[in-house]
């Protein structure tokens, strides 16, 4: 069932913030239709202060960015690295930006989408969607004035988005009205904040007379973007005020470019008012039109875009009584902050603006309303309000991972290390023993998986090493399943993936825990493999493309060394710890609960060898969980890089194999694309070293 949100309840904001601030073993992605950014108007508004705000709450979840311009994501969302801000190619044209979107969104899977108005057709999670204001909601009729195409965009987004967010009461209820078959459960009214930049400190009556050569008294008409019939009647409004009440007051007509200045003068001198009526240009948003509000005596909206839109916020933040038309006035916490009137008829509108010059009292009541209204909507009360609709979906809508057998009920350890032995009985013994002196005693559990009946992997392990639990295979398995197997053999809060060519020097176990335990994001940690000699190897790499996997994993690299040809794929050894794309298998430590939301190794689509440790790394920055190296671990790893000795054989077809299953699981790769986190956070630059050649 799902549960219905209230709305304006006094202490949601609070039982918002208990829950999304309780640990969640599970990390999240949430992408975010940030489109709007860099251009006019509420939805630009909305995304870029909510993006700001969200970026500063504690949050269990990242949220994707999706923008034509990372640079317009404000600097306030990614300061904390909450927000990612992600690029989508096709700039303002519609068809390839929702092609780009469809294509990253398949990269990154998201556990949630938020939308602007209008969901993809086909996106790999649940969505919400977000109706701004009332012209979205207008456009469900035909009367509407939107085309059929937007129509059924818009009604089919609204029915299948997991939740609906409005940002007034007023814009819900005509959604829920125009659309009778909406779950009212499913549809929440968040109320927009107000920007702390939008205060009467920011503009006065003395910045107005400097500015525009405005005294006090006057009454401001936000005059950009309204329709013809709109100006007539708060200038024919303004004639009645004047014609009943001569005075110096002066009705000030502010536009940003959208009307020809000689509409308002002819309007105005056709009423006899011209002397009267001043008109300006000011820029929505920025600091002067902040001082048009703040100098005013009242503000005139008729209507307001939305149930509470943005000037009307604005001008309540300043301190500015606002006048509205009862049938678009705001409901609740902002009910009692503005002047009704019962109809936006210029007698009515008259009547209001000579209440407002003549009751002090009346006009310091809706002066004091207004304030307390924007200290009560602020963008980060918006924020909290919606990032708990994400949790809410996120808890109704998480599915299931698969995460193999039930662990056996035996004592639980801190670290359980897997070490698959396929006829490398005489590798195990250093291996094994490099385990015990990492000092972590009886914490340390060894499992080995004898994948080779007969090698005698068995026979050394249960004498040399009584301790280490032994799991003999009745045939030879994949690299995969075998792991899969071992790390499942036990309890653990940590699992060590370990080929038996490797020792581990002093150390590096508790520097890869310790890492773990510093980053609770981390859910794959890489130490550094050098060669026997100490030289480092190229163990962290980028993900393939193309053309790098052609030339590495085919007969070609015989031909064209990797090396020299593709040296951008191999990332140099750190200087500390760091995020990287991906790193080798040979070694690597699993947080448990990362381990399990990933469901292991794909033992499906890798059968045999090789991929399955870029696939799982891939896997996991697209579920939330970040992929580390540091150099304080250190492992030897005797590398053999097996498929560089002959020109073809079994190996490479593993090779080929591996990587068809990839593409197959992630075709976007094919595209260039990447999942956004690991883009983002292992960018991986510096200096190459010598790579090994394989992979």
């Amino acid at each position: 069932m799902i549960k219905a949100a209230v709305p304006n309840h006094p202490s949601s904001v609070a039982r918002a913030g208990i829950a999304r601030r309780a640990s969640r073993a599970v990390p999240a992605i949430v992408g975010f239709d940030a489109a709007a950014l860099g251009r006019e108007g509420a939805d630009a508004t909305f995304v870029a202060e909510v993006l700001g705000a969200l970026g500063q709450l504690d949050l269990p979840f990242r949220i994707l960015a999706y923008v034509t311009d990372p640079d317009a994501v404000p600097a306030t969302a990614t300061e904390h690295a909450a927000v990612v801000p992600v690029r989508i190619a096709g700039g303002s044209a519609f068809v390839p930006r929702r092609v780009a979107l469809a294509a990253r969104l398949r990269t990154d899977q998201p556990s949630l989408y938020q939308a602007s108005g209008v969901l993809p057709r086909a996106i790999p999670c649940p969505g919400v969607v977000v109706v701004h204001d009332c012209t979205l909601a207008e456009c469900l009729t035909p009367q509407g004035g939107a085309g059929a195409t937007l129509r059924r965009a818009v009604l089919r987004s609204v029915l299948r988005g997991q939740r609906v967010v409005t940002t007034s009461d007023r814009t819900r209820d005509a959604l829920l009205e125009r659309v009778p078959s909406l779950d009212p459960a499913r549809v929440v009214a968040i109320p927009a904040g107000v920007s702390q930049r939008a205060t009467r400190e920011t503009g006065t009556a003395a910045l107005a007379h400097a500015g525009h050569g405005l005294g006090s008294g006057y009454f401001l008409f936000l005059g950009g973007g309204r329709s013809e019939d709109e100006v007539r009647r708060v200038l024919e409004a303004w004639a009645l005020v004047k014609a009943a009440r001569p005075g110096p007051e002066l009705l000030v007509v502010a536009e940003w470019p959208a009307r020809k200045a000689s509409d308002v003068d002819r309007a105005a001198a056709g009423l006899g008012i011209g002397a009267w009526v001043r008109r300006v240009t000011a820029a929505a948003g920025e600091g002067d039109h902040a001082t048009l509000l703040a100098g005013a005596r009242g503000v005139v909206l008729l209507p307001p875009d939305d149930g509470l839109g943005r000037q009307a916020l604005e001008s309540m933040a300043c301190g500015t009584p606002v006048v509205v038309p009862s049938r678009a006035a705001p409901q609740g916490p902002a009910s009692g902050a503005v002047l009704r009137v019962p109809t936006a008829e210029p007698t009515s509108v008259a009547s209001a603006l000579e209440r407002l010059l003549a009751d002090d009292g009346e006009h310091a009541r809706l002066r004091a309303e207004g304030l307390r209204c924007a200290r009560e909507l602020t963008w980060t009360r918006t924020a909290d309000r919606l990032a708990q609709v994400y949790e809410d979906v996120l808890a109704e809508t998480r599915p299931a991972r698969r995460v193999g057998p039930t662990i056996p009920r035996t004592p639980p350890v801190e670290v359980v290390a897997s070490i698959v032995s396929t006829g490398e009985a005489d590798r195990l013994r250093p291996c094994v023993e490099s385990l015990a002196a990492q000092g972590l005693g009886p914490r340390l559990r060894v499992v080995v998986v004898c994948n080779l009946a007969g090698d005698g992997s068995a026979e050394l392990v249960r004498n040399a090493f009584p301790d280490a639990m032994v799991v003999e295979q009745p045939r030879p398995r994949g690299f995969a399943e075998n792991h899969n197997t071992g790390l499942r053999i036990a309890a653990s809060e940590f699992g060590l993936v370990l080929n038996p060519d490797v020792v581990l020097e002093p150390g590096c176990l508790p520097a890869l825990l310790d890492l773990m335990r510093a980053r609770p994001r981390c859910g794959i940690a890489a130490p550094l493999l050098v060669y026997p000699d100490g030289t480092p190897q190229a163990s962290a790499r980028r993900f393939p493309n193309v053309a790098g996997t052609l030339l590495r994993r085919t007969p070609l690299r015989r031909i064209l060394p990797p090396a020299r040809f593709n040296r951008r794929h191999y990332l140099a050894a750190p200087a500390g710890p760091r995020p990287v794309q991906w790193a080798l298998g040979a070694c690597l430590l699993f947080r448990r609960t990362a381990w399990q939301d990933l469901g292991g190794f794909d033992q499906v689509a890798f059968p045999h060898l090789y991929v399955e440790d870029i696939e799982i790394a891939w896997r996991a920055w697209q579920r939330g969980w970040e992929v580390w190296q540091t150099p304080s671990a250190r492992a030897r790893h005797d590398h053999q890089a097996a498929t560089d000795g002959a020109f073809f054989q079994r190996r490479t077809l593993w090779h080929l194999q591996g990587m068809r299953e990839f593409v197959r699981k992630h075709p976007t790769v094919l595209l260039g694309l990447r999942p956004a986190l690991a883009d983002s956070r292992a960018a991986g630059g510096g200096e190459r070293c010598s790579p090994d050649g394989g992979e």
